[in-house]
């Protein structure tokens, strides 16, 4: 049937896509009842193996699987949902989206891209939380990254797809349908909610006070020099009730940068992102809401030693008590964002490396 509908929810990260994965994944039999399938045979709830199997990096059995699934999709299904923040982090090219459309357009008649965006400065700060969380190395302050480029981002895909296509949501307080991720991701799609589905709910997006992010930093370079993790520091054991006893005890505000210091970061992206409002956002004033009061004047000072020190103590005897915190779903879904995110960027350097991306 090539009368079908594919919606890609191509992100970006730090953007409530794990709410919406989760969401959907929960949710998966009322939305096939009605009519809207959620490939399996591309993960549970990140489809990052679609983009793998468009540019030919995929395993053929890979690709040979998704293949029979889709062909063994009743008339019943009239509408795919595909969601990965990868395809926004990686897909940055219009050679690179360009392989996936084709792959696409073998198995819909049509096709709707839903992403969001968030402001620059925004982005890099949570991203900073999510890698303090992850024991990245490479972070060493909140706007250490290099900010995203929408531009070049929405042009890549418009190319492909075509701009009717495009369906580009601005991400932050008071921009989303009912203030909610997953409902403001269905009213954007076209997704009807399902009678049994549950209801779309506030997402939760865990944060570490800076001596409990910098405690991660430096118990994850010593895992990794004590040879105790080859490199992933989320590959150590039992690191999820770590980061659970440290969510229940040390949640909080993470590390900011001065306010000057973020008004330079968004700076950086004026010109750019003036084009995108202009072209895909004329009714607003801005393209993202120009509030920097969140930053002090003055960034944040590292972290002491006796403040990481009280943050292992405290961790310590919270690991070593009978009630100690098991990891929740949301601690799950971070877990699995940071991983994805992480190996995303990872993807996205070395194509920028090796001339792709």
């Amino acid at each position: 049937m090539t009368d079908r509908l594919a919606i890609l929810h191509i992100g970006v990260t730090k953007t409530g896509t794990s709410s919406i994965q989760s969401w959907l994944a929960a949710n998966r039999a009322p939305l096939a009842a009605a009519g809207i399938h959620l490939p399996e045979t591309l993960g549970r709830q990140n489809h990052e193996r679609l983009a793998r199997i468009a540019d030919g990096t995929a395993p053929p059995v890979m690709a040979e699987r998704f293949a029979a699934e889709m062909a063994a999709l009743p008339d019943t299904v009239r509408t795919l949902v595909f969601t990965s923040e990868a395809f926004g982090s990686q897909l940055t090219r219009p050679e690179r989206v360009a392989p996936l459309k084709a792959l696409l357009d073998r198995h819909v008649g049509a096709c709707r891209v839903v992403v969001y965006l968030r402001r620059q400065d925004e982005h890099a700060v949570s991203s900073f939380s999510t890698a303090m969380r992850a024991g990245e190395p490479r972070r060493t302050a909140p706007l250490s990254g290099r900010p995203k480029d929408y531009e070049a981002l929405l042009e890549a895909w418009s190319a492909a797809f075509g701009r009717a296509a495009i369906r580009p949501r601005i991400f932050g307080p008071g921009e989303l349908v009912g203030d909610d991720v997953v409902a403001d991701f269905l009213a954007t799609a076209g997704i009807a909610l399902p009678p049994d589905a549950m209801p779309p709910a506030l997402g939760r997006n865990p944060s570490l006070r800076p001596e409990a992010q910098r405690f991660l930093a430096h118990l994850a370079e010593h895992a990794r020099a004590s040879g105790v993790v080859e490199d992933d520091f989320r590959a150590l054991p039992n690191r999820s009730r770590l980061i659970a006893a440290l969510d229940a005890r040390f949640a909080g505000r993470g590390s900011l940068p001065a306010r000057a210091e973020a008004v330079a970061f968004l700076d950086r992206c004026r010109e750019a992102n003036e084009r995108v409002r202009a072209a895909w956002f004329p009714e607003r004033a801005t393209l993202f809401a120009e509030d920097f009061s969140r930053y002090p004047e003055v960034a944040d000072a590292p972290p002491t030693l006796e403040a990481m020190f009280e943050v292992a103590l405290g961790t310590v005897l919270a690991l070593l008590t009978e009630d100690a915190p098991k990891p929740d779903r949301g601690a799950r879904q971070a877990e699995r964002e940071a991983r994805r995110a992480a190996r995303a960027e990872r993807l996205a350097g070395r194509g920028r490396r090796g001339g792709g991306g």
